[in-house]
């Protein structure tokens, strides 16, 4: 996970700490030549996105999203890739 940030590829504000680790626990089993996992899916709940703020309440979007590792059919052969599905996406006021 360290590399990919360091490569630029970060996950943003809104993860927290207990999806980071299913997150990154799901792509274990991928790094450096493991074996294929038995579930190729994460599912990653309340994702805190954009906030809008007024003296009188907050409220901030939502995402549920599901991760899945898929193999594409390219050119030069097979390729990784991630499939990424928005489940849910709402506004929610700020509690």
């Amino acid at each position: 996970m360290k590399a990919l940030a360091a490569n630029g590829i970060g996950m943003g504000p809104g993860l927290s700490e207990e999806q980071f680790v299913k997150l990154a626990a799901a792509m274990v089993p991928l790094v450096r030549g493991g074996g294929a996992p038995a579930n190729r899916r994460v599912t990653l709940e309340t994702i805190l996105g954009a906030y809008i703020e007024s003296v009188e309440r907050a409220d901030v979007f939502k995402t549920d999203l599901r991760l899945e590792k898929a193999s594409l059919n390219s050119p030069s052969g097979p390729q990784d890739a991630i499939k990424q599905e928005a489940l849910w996406q709402r506004w929610e006021e700020e509690g």
